[in-house]
Formats: C-alpha cells, sequence, structure tokens
C-alpha cells in the first residue's frame, strides 16, 4: 500500500468538500485488508471527482470540449469513461482500471470483497490516482499536440507540488520502451493489470507473442473470407462468456488479416460505449437493424456477445419478426444447448459459439490441456522474444533473486508445466468451473509471486502458493480443496517417513522432486520448521506425481469418456456400482431390496424389492468415434427404468466419489445426504415409482427378523395378501 500516494490524494484541493475520514482511518491502518464498505463508499465519490477532473485534463490537453457535469452525476460511470477514450484517446489501460474501479465500487452493495480483491483494487486506485495527478501521463492522440500549448495547459501547480514534494512515481504498466524488472513484466498477469482489457482496434506486442491459436480461430478466419466473398449482408456471431477469448480472437485476426475487417462493423457487447439511455438490447437492435435490411450501411458484422445478452435479444424478438434472419439461426444453431456444435451457419449467419468448448482435453488416457499448457511455456521459455525471460534474465545479471524468482526457475523445468496443468484440470472438473484466460494468468502470477517476496520461506515456493492461497480466486480456492496436505496416501506417508529419518535431505530431494540447485538451498537447514518443509514436500511431489496418486480421478476420466465416445465399459461399472450404492444408501436388510425410509427411531421398517434396468444418458455416445474431445460437461448421466418410468441422476466427480464408497461399505453421514440432494431426490424417485402392491418386507429393527407380505398368485379369493417370515 503507497501510503505516501493516498496521502498526497487527501491534500488535493480535489477533495475539499469531500467525506475522506473512514478513508483516513483505513489509510493509517496501512493494511490493504482493512478497506471497510464505508471507505469504498467514500471512495466512490473521490473517483467520481477524479474522473471529472481527468476528463478536464484530457480535454485542455486535446484542446477540445469538455463533456457536461451531467456525465458525472450517476454513481455508474462506465458508460462515461468509455466516453472519455472515444473522444480524448486516453489509453487503454487507463481505460481498463477505470471500469474495474467502477465495478467494484457500483457493486459493493450487492456482494463482498474479499482480501484478493482489496489488494487488486487497492492496487489499481492507486495506479488510477498516479495517472490523474502527475502531469507526465502519457496521452495517445494521433494528432501532434505542440508542446507550448501543453505546458499552458498543464495541471493546477499546486497539484503538481504536491505530487513533486512526495516523490510519487507512476509507473506506466505497457510502457514498449520502459526497462522492465521481473515482478513488473509479470504484474501484467494480474487480473487488475492494465492488460485486462483487449480492445479490437489495437494488438500489443505481448499480446501477439502470448497469442496461442485455437480451432475456433481457423473458423473465424474461414468465416470472415467467405463474408468478403460475397456481396449480400452476412453476420457472423462469437458467443461465449465472460473472459472466453472473444475479443482477443477479434484483435488477433485485426492484426495479422486487417483485410478482412476493413468493410465489417465489429460490435463487442462487453466494450463498446452505447447511450446511457439505451440498454444493451436496444443496442444491439440498431447493431443488427442493416443487417436484416433496415437502414443503411453495415450490412457485415461481426458480433461478439456474452450468452445471457444474446438470450436476452432472442427471448424478446423470437415471437416480433423484427430480426428474421437472426432468430432464425439462433435456432437453428440451438446455441443455448451445450452439447451442439461450436461452427454453426446458416445461408447469412455463421455462429461460432464459445460455450461449452473445455479449456481441456479428455481421452483414454486422461485429461489435459495443450491451451494451458501452450500459455505456460510461452511465459517461460529461454528465448530473448520472451518479455518473462528478459526480464527475469535481467535482474539475474543485476543479482536480483527472489522466491518469485526461484519459483519462475521451477516452472522452467521441462515436466513442470504440464504437470501443473494436470492439478488444474483436477481442480477444474471436481469443482466444475470454467478457466477463462485471463483467470489463468492470474494463477500463473499467484502461483510465482508470494505477498512477501524476501524470504526463502517453503510456505513462499511455488508448490505451496499453488495450494495456500485459497482467497485469491475461485480457482485457488478449488486448487485448496485438492491439497495434498489434506489426504491420507501410502506413497506420501512412506515419502513423509523417509524426510524425517533421512540424514541427507537434500539428495532425497534431488530424488524425488528436483536438481534445482538453486531450490535445493532451502533445503539445507529444515530443523527449524519441519511442517512447512513437510507440506511443501507433500505439495511438490503430487504434483509430479498426479497419475500415481489419484486412482479415483482417473477412473472418473475414464468414465466420463467411455460415456460421451462408447469406447469402452467404464460406463458400464458405473451402472452396476450405482446398483450397489442404491441398496446400500440407506440400508438394505436382504439383497435385492432397499428399504422405503432411512432407520430412525422406530423398530420397525418397511422394504421394497428394488429392480431396474439401465438407461444411457442423454448425452450418451455424441463424440463417438472420437479419440479425444473438448465439448462436454465434467458429468455423466445415468438413467433407471422403473416400473416403466425413466429417470435420470447427474454424476459428478464428488457424487462418483460418494458413490464408490457407499458401493465399497461406507456409510453416508448426514453431511453427506445434505451434499448430495439429487441423489437423495433420485432415490426418492427409485421408491415412488416401483410398484410397492406386489410384495413388502416388513422388518424388525433389533432382531432383522422379516416378514413378507405378498399377493397371492392367484388373485382371487379371501385373502388380499400372503403373510410369511423369511431369514
Amino acid at each position: 500500500m503507497n501510503i505516501t500516494l493516498w496521502n498526497t490524494l487527501l491534500k488535493t484541493p480535489l477533495l475539499k468538500n469531500s467525506e475522506t475520514n473512514k478513508v483516513q482511518q483505513w489509510i493509517q491502518a496501512g493494511q490493504e485488508t482493512s478497506l471497510s464498505i464505508a471507505a469504498l463508499a467514500q471512495l466512490q465519490g473521490i473517483f467520481i471527482q477524479l474522473s471529472q477532473y481527468r476528463m478536464e485534463t484530457l480535454a485542455n490537453l486535446t484542446q477540445l470540449s469538455p463533456l457536461s457535469k451531467d456525465y458525472f452525476g450517476n454513481n455508474d460511470l462506465a458508460f462515461t469513461w468509455k466516453k472519455i477514450h472515444s473522444i480524448y484517446q486516453c489509453s487503454k489501460e487507463e481505460l481498463a482500471d477505470a471500469l474495474y474501479i467502477n465495478e467494484v465500487v457500483v457493486n459493493m452493495w450487492d456482494r463482498s470483497i474479499n482480501d484478493r480483491e482489496k489488494y487488486a483494487f487497492t492496487e489499481t486506485f492507486e495506479r488510477f490516482i498516479g495517472r490523474t495527478l502527475d502531469v507526465s501521463s502519457t496521452v495517445s492522440i494521433e494528432k501532434r499536440i505542440d508542446e507550448s500549448v501543453i505546458q499552458q495547459k498543464v495541471l493546477e501547480e499546486n497539484i503538481v507540488e504536491l505530487v513533486e514534494e512526495d516523490k510519487v512515481e507512476v509507473v506506466e504498466m505497457v510502457s514498449q520502451e520502459k526497462d522492465f524488472t521481473f515482478l513488473e513484466q509479470l504484474s501484467v498477469l494480474q487480473t487488475s493489470s492494465v492488460q485486462s482489457v483487449v480492445h479490437a482496434e489495437e494488438f500489443t506486442e505481448l499480446q501477439h507473442y502470448m497469442h496461442v491459436e485455437r480451432p475456433i480461430q481457423e473458423h473465424f478466419i474461414r468465416a470472415l473470407e467467405e463474408a468478403e466473398s460475397k456481396n449480400d449482408a452476412h453476420l457472423i456471431m462469437l458467443c461465449g462468456s465472460v473472459g472466453d477469448g472473444k475479443s482477443h480472437l477479434i484483435s488477433y485476426v485485426h492484426e495479422i488479416r486487417p483485410e478482412l475487417l476493413e468493410q465489417v462493423y465489429v460490435h463487442n457487447d462487453s466494450t463498446e460505449s452505447h447511450n446511457p439511455s439505451e440498454d444493451e438490447i436496444e443496442t444491439l437492435e440498431k447493431v443488427l437493424a442493416p443487417f436484416e435490411g433496415r437502414g443503411t450501411g453495415r450490412d457485415k458484422v461481426v458480433l461478439a456477445i456474452n450468452l445471457g445478452v444474446l438470450h436476452n435479444f432472442y427471448a424478446k424478438h423470437r415471437h416480433t419478426k423484427q430480426f428474421p434472419k437472426t432468430i432464425h439461426a439462433i435456432e437453428a444453431s440451438r446455441v443455448f444447448e451445450v452439447d451442439k456444435d461450436f461452427d454453426n451457419s446458416t445461408e447469412d449467419v455463421t455462429l461460432l459459439n464459445f460455450a461449452g468448448l473445455q479449456p481441456y482435453e479428455i481421452n483414454e488416457k486422461g485429461a489435459t490441456s495443450r491451451f494451458f499448457e501452450a500459455i505456460i511455456k510461452k511465459i517461460v521459455a529461454p528465448t530473448k522474444e520472451n518479455p518473462f525471460y528478459r526480464a527475469w534474465q535481467k535482474d539475474r545479471e543485476r543479482d536480483v533473486w527472489t522466491p518469485a524468482h526461484l519459483n519462475y526457475s521451477l516452472l522452467q523445468e521441462e515436466t513442470m508445466p504440464s504437470a501443473i496443468v494436470q492439478v488444474l484440470v483436477e481442480a477444474m472438473m471436481k469443482e466444475k468451473l470454467f478457466l477463462s484466460t485471463r483467470a489463468l494468468y492470474n494463477v500463473i502470477y499467484d502461483m510465482i509471486v508470494p505477498l512477501d517476496n524476501t524470504i526463502f520461506h517453503p510456505d513462499h515456493m511455488l508448490p505451496s502458493l499453488l495450494f495456500s492461497r485459497p482467497e485469491r480466486s475461485d480457482l485457488m480456492h478449488a486448487l485448496h480443496t485438492i491439497d495434498p496436505v489434506a489426504r491420507r496416501a501410502e506413497l506420501l506417508d512412506n515419502l513423509l517417513r523417509e524426510f524425517i529419518l533421512t540424514n541427507d535431505v537434500t539428495s532425497m530431494i534431488q530424488q524425488h522432486l528436483t536438481g534445482n540447485a538453486q531450490y535445493l538451498t532451502i533445503w539445507e537447514k529444515t530443523d527449524g520448521d519441519v511442517e512447512s518443509y513437510s507440506k511443501l514436500l507433500i505439495r511438490h511431489y503430487y504434483i509430479l506425481n498426479h497419475v500415481a496418486l489419484n486412482e479415483r480421478f482417473y477412473q472418473f476420466l475414464q468414465t466420463l469418456f467411455s460415456y460421451y465416445t462408447e469406447t469402452n465399459d467404464a460406463y458400464e461399472k458405473l451402472f452396476h456400482m450405482m446398483m450397489q450404492a442404491i441398496e446400500r444408501w440407506i440400508g438394505s436388510p436382504k439383497e435385492r431390496y432397499i428399504y422405503i425410509d432411512a432407520i430412525g427411531e422406530s423398530n420397525y421398517q418397511l422394504a421394497i424389492p428394488f429392480q431396474a434396468n439401465a438407461r444411457p444418458g442423454r448425452e450418451f455416445g455424441q463424440a463417438r468415434g472420437q479419440a479425444e474431445m473438448n465439448r462436454l460437461k465434467p458429468e455423466v448421466e445415468l438413467g433407471l427404468d422403473v416400473n416403466g418410468k425413466t429417470i435420470y441422476v447427474t454424476i459428478d466427480y464428488a457424487l462418483f466419489e460418494l458413490l464408490f464408497n457407499v458401493a465399497n461399505g461406507y456409510r453416508p453421514t448426514r453431511q453427506d445426504y445434505t451434499e448430495a440432494l439429487q441423489f437423495v431426490e433420485f432415490y426418492r424417485d427409485i421408491i415412488r415409482y416401483t410398484d410397492k402392491s406386489d410384495e413388502m418386507l416388513i422388518v424388525h429393527i433389533p432382531t432383522k427378523q422379516m416378514v413378507r407380505m405378498k399377493k397371492p398368485f392367484f388373485g382371487g379369493g379371501l385373502k388380499k395378501y400372503e403373510v410369511e417370515s423369511i431369514e
């Protein structure tokens, strides 16, 4: 936390009428994590004032008319800042910071802000303050501005003096000329980084280097080529979710094939500004009107749109007949169904769907992610084209060496990128998370750079950071849930035993983990903190031996692949496992019988015969013939035909593991029943649809004695049921 910078802000005349007492208390505490809602509310007011001041400064610099003060009368300045960027050509980095700050303060009452977000918010706000109060902030404007004019329009002298007096240094994170330190270069990976917003008009050198081709890129270029060859109107829709790469793809194509976009109107619903009096659907209607034959120009359109917005548009216009070509394409593609192909075309519409495309692939051996692995390898590649490696090398030449530098060297090891990816995919699939490219960059930063980057402690090493920072993001929380320190395994027990008994720790580490000389030095003195070193040992070993320590997870992957491709008998084995688990879910008095209710305080319990035939899930075999696939959900569906009624249950990894344990003798706890609500309902449906009129058992729980009530073989006569004791 840059306390000097914050104090400089509070001294400016800009805030003379502002409430800042809560902000002052926060600054005095000196901790980002002490940021309160009350302080955040005051920062919103400060942000609005700084935004207006920044606009006026940019207007002076560019000699353009300032925006009306009405643009700053609303607490939500998203549209205002897009307008500032559009008119005064402030840098996209400044726009990114402003939009991020705005998002946090606008939504502060609707959700809590965790410690990770407080760090990111503070860092971003400090950058924003620096730009606003520093006369040297760079403004990228196409026309050349005469220096004498700029000098006449400088900031107020008292603000300049305060900034110079306190020696506030503002780092322009994306300056191509700055000689970055390694940590400065790595910082662009963070969610709060200025690189987090990508514009279709610009593509930086770093983004070009980090680009990894994906199959959808080829489809997009082909669609643009086809649109270019036609004289008719054409619409290309890139559909998906936030952070999945739509904007990046447009930017990349604009860089390598600009001619394909010359006659095309590109609209990105997440970044384009629109009239503040319009909602996003009204803006979309205006964008699509020329394509539909209304209005003039822009009849060839590329539309990058999130599925939620597209669904709202579809719901509004599916029956209005105002957008027939667009609505027909949406319906023909069945874009809102996850299992549909990502490339769907009609005569005048091409729809490319990012949704449902996982960033990982599964095959008969397991799961991996070539995309994630390629990104990590680009970050650690020992080449002169790699800005991260160049900065790391320059730091080494300057004798700068921190835990982050050591962690980077670990990540450079040949097997580490693929090993890390295996762990990331495990966390994603177990927690059913989607990891965007943007989020991956943030995770990479978090596993390299500890909060205290000055001490070489086991907790600051990459394997520990990967599993021990749940507050940093959803994925880091998911990684914490699979922390190998919390599990028991014979391999890990033997490893710990060897570590405790050995007289040569460094040789053991070299044998089991790595020969990295710098890493080995931190293992030379382990007596003082055996617990921390033990945790580091387990975590590092787990990363490198993922398959050997995850038998159940790889069984699930085989079942998943079997379900989608019909290539092995793993899915059939799941049916048999589930039948066993059903009998043991709340108990069974006798083979092929199940209790109707859980055993309670009563001494008697009713049980019914259980018979069912397996029915495959509704996505069974949809990837038949594929050796590898990435369009899937990390779950399988299994059906049972009970008395002519087919009922389905969806089995994710958590339920798969629970059913496996129950089938092998584990007795579910009350917490298991609470967490497996879907299976509880599935079990109730089995009871509901089973014919209970023919036969039933009455079980005396204390003695296990049973009486069978059964309809007689011949239905006539006086007896409605035959009663007999059974063993």
